[in-house]
């Protein structure tokens, strides 16, 4: 599989959609070259967040007092 994408005025290029599949790339992910010697790879970046960390605590202050998740549990099963 040989493409041969032209590279614009800003220096951006077009990923071809067989590769963006290939990497299961969508918009706004991110990619990154990598050098090995005189080849240069691309592949999808590592996620940098934690796509859970915008939930931490998000829960904080709708209780009235703070209990483990094993409480939490029994009491969402109506366990005692």
């Amino acid at each position: 599989m040989a493409h041969e994408p032209k590279i614009t005025s800003k220096g951006q290029v077009t990923i071809p959609v067989e590769v963006r599949r290939r990497l299961g790339l969508r918009r706004g992910d991110r990619v990154q070259f990598t050098q090995n010697g005189a080849e240069i790879t691309i592949s999808r970046a590592s996620d940098r967040e934690n796509p859970f960390d915008k939930y931490i605590g998000i829960l904080k202050g709708k209780r009235k007092h703070a209990i483990g998740a094993k409480e939490w549990m029994a009491e969402l099963r109506d366990e005692e």
